[in-house]
């Protein structure tokens, strides 16, 4: 713990080094350090933070009232007091106008680049706040929407703004900013500037660092009301893998058998719980007119939540496990790990240990002599067995979690399971059946079974739409669609006609895309749509319900012949009404841009004929009388009638020439 003085101390070091590293320039720049939850020492106004001594440091409150000092606290300090306000984690904040990237927030050039991967991994893409006049709470204001999910800020016009944990970490992270900025503009002038690739990006964000075993040590204490030696041989502390939820542990218990612990870790679901409502309240901060309109932000969150929630209950995972290893028992090929349900709690899960090798090590695999090319295609006729026979599929196929062992598939990591009732899997195969026939229709229906509408669904543009999409698809061989290109443009449909998809065909689309990923990545000639044509090809003669079907025919052959024989009786009924005046026809007319066009110069050339008429008599009758004043011999309003008459119809004239051109 520091004493006052060392944090005065502190703070007049970093003033001096944010002042020589030219940051500031005369008395620009403000510094603050955390003291308690209510006290905050802060840089004093007027005097050059390259100057400052000890006893020039003020002490404030939380409302900004000095406790101690000569002198008057920053004028600046209204945006500081929000960051802690907001940030209960960040002990000071640094605010300085480092020439470079303050030239950016002047240019409106924004500094979301991703050029050098230490940048990625301690600033990301630096945010941009709208400009706030000085001194006023707008430009605490401008933070807010950022506060939670970044610790630099450039502020319009501005300079920039860095929280840390401590005094010296925020300081770091404003020579970040600087020195990111410096090379994005070093590099625009020298032709431009090439971002890390999408692929590596994912790499970097990926990394995720291990957590501390003692932290898994005490989750396993608080999960078995016991320390892990009363129920394991070893637990090795080196991890499998390591993710942003849990991590993976080798170990063996007491009677032998070798496991794998998967350890959640601690504070998590508070952490997203939070992360998931400040996304919420970012998106009420979004203008009327945006994304928004296009995509309904909040059901994406919500089933973002709800499958994050499901990753997180370790008694949900083991249930499936259970449940995946009963639908597959029977398949031969299909291996899955055997749960030990006495270790498995919510936040802790043990699983047998399977020695493999996962699905994307081609060489290893090839070198082991295993085929690839029956692997894939046993993958894919497996998933689709999953998902058209049970109604049950992993959601998340990536390769890490689908190995080979001893021939046969090992499907691990069962946190993210789909579903989907035989209702849907019924639509399903119709839509499939459609695009097989080229029935528009039969996918229209389909598709409007299927889809949740924000609104009356517009049935015309649908159809248009779907078909567009069979021009596009309905020509191609099954071996040459692209599945993955096929969802975006079936989502992108959907998105269009404002239709939201069921939890269970999000987590579908998601499961096929990586699939084909995975397909892609081991054996890329096999060809998933056709090995999942042909299964439900396979499966609909074997499953056809005869007597259902005859069943459901014989009932619309009933309905058809009872209403054929209501169709003389109608059909009287409709021509007395009409003998009577009775009848009345309602038509919903969808015109198209020509005829609208057409309809409207038909309209308001019969506005201006009637205008015209109306004028020519109202000034005849007038010339019939000796109105004064008179022009040309004639009263005036009579004369000006006239006019204006002749200046409607040569404007008719003209824009009739000039349409017909």
């Amino acid at each position: 713990m520091m004493s006052p003085y060392e944090i005065k101390k502190e703070i007049c070091e970093i003033g001096r080094r944010i002042y020589n590293d030219g940051f500031v320039a005369a008395n620009d720049g403000n510094i603050s350090v955390k003291v308690s939850d209510n006290e905050y020492y802060c840089t004093p106004t007027g005097v050059s933070k390259g100057f400052m001594t000890p006893d020039m440091i003020i002490r404030i409150d939380g409302n900004g009232n000095k406790i101690e000092g000569k002198l008057n606290p920053s004028s600046e300090i209204k945006m500081h007091l929000r960051v802690y306000r907001e940030r209960p984690d960040v002990g000071a904040v640094v605010h300085a106008h480092p020439p470079i990237a303050t030239s950016f927030t002047v240019a409106g050039v924004p500094m979301d680049k991703y050029v050098l991967p230490e940048a990625v991994l301690t600033l990301g893409a630096v945010p941009t706040c709208v400009y706030g006049t000085p001194s006023t709470e707008e430009i605490p204001d401008s933070l807010q929407p950022y506060l939670q999910t970044n610790d630099a800020f450039l502020l319009k016009n501005h300079g920039a703004l860095t929280v840390g944990n401590t005094l010296t970490k925020a300081f770091f992270l404003m020579e970040e900013v600087e020195f990111s900025a410096k090379i994005t503009f070093y590099a625009s002038q020298l032709g431009g500037v090439e971002e890390i690739p999408c692929d590596e990006l994912m790499k970097l964000c990926s990394d995720v660092d291990p957590m501390p075993f003692a932290e898994v040590e005490e989750v396993l204490r608080e999960a078995f009301g016991c320390p892990w030696q009363e129920e394991f041989q070893e637990i090795q502390e080196k991890p499998l893998g390591s993710a942003s939820i849990a991590q993976v542990h080798r170990a063996v218990l007491k009677t032998g058998e070798e496991v794998v612990i998967k350890v959640q870790r601690k504070g998590i679901y508070e952490i997203m719980a939070r992360d998931i409502g400040l996304m919420k309240k970012a998106v009420k901060l979004l203008p009327p007119v945006s994304i928004k309109e296009a995509v309904d932000l909040n059901l994406v969150l919500e089933e973002l939540w709800r499958v994050t929630q499901e990753e997180m209950n370790f008694l949900t995972e083991a249930a499936n496990m259970e449940e995946f290893a009963r639908r597959n028992k029977d398949i031969a090929y299909v291996r899955t790990p055997v749960l030990y349900k006495e270790f498995t709690t919510h936040h802790v899960l043990v699983m047998e240990y399977i020695e493999g090798y996962p699905i994307d090590e081609k060489e290893v695999l090839e070198k082991e002599g295993y085929d690839l090319e029956e692997i894939g295609t046993k993958l894919v006729d497996h998933y689709i067995k999953q998902v058209m026979d049970d109604g049950f599929f992993h959601a998340d196929p990536h390769p890490g979690n689908v190995h080979i062992s001893d021939g046969k598939i090992v499907w691990i990591d069962m946190g993210m399971m789909g579903r989907l009732s035989d209702r849907d899997r019924e639509l399903i195969s119709d839509a499939i059946q459609g695009i097989a026939i080229n029935d528009i229709g039969m996918i229209q229906d389909a598709v409007l079974a299927l889809g949740e509408f924000r609104g009356k669904p517009d049935q015309s543009k649908l159809y248009e739409d779907i078909s567009s999409l069979m021009i596009k698809y309905g020509k191609l061989d099954m071996g040459n669609i692209d599945v993955a290109e096929a969802m975006q443009d079936l989502m992108e449909v959907m998105k269009t006609n404002r239709i939201s998809m069921p939890h269970g065909l999000t987590m579908l689309a998601r499961g096929l895309t990586q699939m084909e990923g995975v397909l892609a990545e081991i054996c890329p000639q096999i060809n998933m749509v056709e090995i999942a044509s042909a299964r439900i090809k396979g499966d609909f003669l074997r499953n056809f319900n005869w007597k259902k079907e005859l069943k459901s025919g014989g009932k619309n052959l009933y309905r058809a012949i009872h209403k054929t024989i209501e169709i003389p009786s109608l059909a009287a009924d409709a021509l007395q009404g009409y003998m009577k005046g009775q009848t009345r026809v309602n038509l919903d007319l969808h015109v198209s841009k020509d005829l609208a066009e057409l309809l409207r110069r038909l309209v308001r050339n019969i506005v201006m004929g009637l205008w015209v008429m109306a004028l020519l008599i109202s000034s005849s009758i007038i010339c019939t009388t000796n109105m004064k004043p008179k022009l040309w011999g004639i009263p005036a309003i009579g004369a000006i009638g006239y006019l204006m008459a002749f200046v409607i119809v040569m404007y008719v004239f003209i824009k009739h020439f000039l349409s017909r051109k």
